[in-house]
């Protein structure tokens, strides 16, 4: 097969053997890259970087928080702290580097320094990467580690190491070395795969960007974070935000009148709602307790559309969109129907008659209308 120009080679295709098909040649580089890079969840200002962070898998009872990597105090509060199991993802530039997850499969304890018995700091709970292939110095791999911060009469947390996320901050007051519950602030943020939804934790802030249309995230600990939220390429929005506006409903008080004939009317008290939309369909649901006040009369219900679409009751009827009742004794009925309707705004209106006889009475209430018209 020809091409034009001259071809240009990937950094890598996973996996990959050699051209005798018998000998690997993927690097460490390419399976971060191209595997894990293709799975993992993005960073803003991409491609080719990602979201650094915990992935959250576990909730512990009686929480709203994940709990994968939480730091907490010891049993008997000590100058350790213990480290629950996890996985993290933890990138990293460079030719060489790509996200790494680094896991811990069980709750592992690590100790800090005493505490300093001049000024209170605050230390840091971190997972540090080390690859000498990116010119780290130090044990290779990934590992746990507490750094201390610079005691000072109003201290601030020192700086992240290279190669680290955060997991929590701790308090170390003067001269105090057990470290307690009350010292220790969780300081996670969450990453997850890309498409899913990234569950967040206590260090995500909610003015933090996203990094791809359609991103999805969800705060279960509090309504700080709205719940629900999607990344529209410049803000975060409310899940719910686009469609529940468009759900208009109203109800209304009993009420009757005598009918018109076989002719559908608008009685008083007779219910109806106005939706402005754009697009082409409606879905309309409406209900209404019918009675006839005569034996053997046929009391219906149906909607008419008025506005930027004209729609008479008596033509849903005709398409069977209509509520009915022939009993003396009242009988709630409801219909949803999908309806053709031109963009604008529109007003759906129930009306009524009493299509077996033009004189006699009857009765309706408990009436709704609820339209969902994007």
């Amino acid at each position: 097969m020809a091409w034009s120009g001259t071809p240009v080679a990937a950094a890598g295709a996973v996996p990959m053997m050699d051209a005798t098909g018998t000998t690997p040649v993927n690097t460490a580089a390419n399976y971060r890259q191209g595997l894990l890079g293709a799975f993992l969840a993005p960073a803003p200002g991409g491609p080719m970087v990602w979201r650094s962070g915990v992935l959250p898998t576990s909730l512990p009872a009686g929480s709203t928080v994940n709990g994968d990597l939480w730091v907490g105090q010891t049993t008997t509060a000590s100058r350790s702290v213990l480290v629950a199991p996890g996985n993290c993802v933890i990138p990293r530039s460079g030719a060489a580097g790509g996200p790494y997850i680094a896991t811990f499969p069980a709750t592992s304890t690590v100790v800090a320094d005493p505490a300093s018995s001049t000024n209170p700091r605050i230390d840091l709970v971190c997972v540090q990467l080390v690859d000498a292939a990116l010119g780290d110095s130090g044990t290779q791999g990934a590992a746990l580690i507490i750094v201390n911060g610079t005691p000072a009469s109003s201290p601030s947390p020192p700086a992240t190491p290279t190669g680290a996320i955060v997991l929590a901050q701790l308090l170390r007051p003067i001269s105090t070395d057990p470290v307690v519950a009350a010292n220790i602030t969780d300081v996670r943020k969450a990453t997850g795969t890309y498409g899913g939804v990234r569950c967040l934790l206590p260090g995500d802030q909610v003015t933090d960007a996203g990094s791809y249309i359609g991103e999805l995230t969800y705060d279960a600990a509090t309504s700080t974070k709205a719940g629900w939220r999607y990344w529209d390429g410049a803000a975060w929005r409310a899940l719910f935000a686009g469609i529940l506006p468009l759900i208009k409903s109203a109800n209304n008080v009993n009420g009757s009148t005598n009918s018109t004939g076989n002719s559908y009317g608008v009685p008083a008290n007779s219910c109806s709602v106005t939706v402005t939309s754009t697009s082409g369909l409606a879905l309309v649901i409406f209900s209404a307790t019918l009675h006839a006040n005569t034996a053997g009369d046929n009391v219906r219900g149906a909607i008419a559309v008025t506005g930027a679409t004209s729609v008479a009751a008596l033509t849903t009827e005709g398409n069977q969109a209509f509520i009915q009742n022939s009993s003396v004794n009242a009988v709630m009925a409801t219909f949803a129907t999908v309806m053709a309707i031109n963009p604008g705004t529109n007003t759906y209106t129930l009306e009524y008659r009493n299509s077996s006889s033009a004189s006699n009475t009857f009765g309706f209430g408990n009436q709704s209308v609820t339209v969902l018209a994007p």
